[in-house]
């Protein structure tokens, strides 16, 4: 598969900008903080096809029902997608919005709390997370 080139942006994203490559290119310091930055997004699915089977084993060795870790897990991972620094559904919003990366983290903070929170419950009170998948034997 062919790579694509380092200044390489896409046509159909309004506002884009290269992304930097090393290690500070997602940094909130580095001169692309508030761009979208292609090529460090990260996805969910990728991290529970990688995570997944190596923790399994141990929250299960830890007593954990793996659909209690799979709730949290799904939830952690939603939270990642929509938190800073690298947060790819924080910054496509801000691109369609047309408004600075720091004005919608301002706007969406309670929200944040609140997922928090129901992160918190769903660790903590596992009966929460449970109940429906038991309604069907799980």
């Amino acid at each position: 598969m062919p790579s694509e080139p380092a200044d390489f942006v896409p046509e159909d994203v309004p506002g884009a900008q290269p992304a930097q490559s090393g290690p500070m290119a997602s940094h909130p310091g580095s001169p692309s903080s508030g761009r979208a930055s292609w090529r460090s997004s990260s996805e969910a699915a990728p991290l529970i096809l990688i995570l997944t089977p190596i923790l399994l084993p141990v929250v299960q060795a830890l007593g954990m029902d793996p659909v209690h870790f799979g709730m949290m897990m799904m939830v952690n991972l939603g939270m990642g997608l929509i938190t800073p620094p690298v947060g790819s559904v924080l910054f496509v919003g801000s691109a369609i919005a047309k408004l600075p990366l720091e004005t919608v983290t301002k706007a969406l903070f309670p929200f944040f709390l609140a997922l928090l929170l129901v992160l918190l419950l769903i660790t903590f009170v596992p009966g929460l997370s449970l109940w429906f998948p038991s309604l069907f034997g799980f």
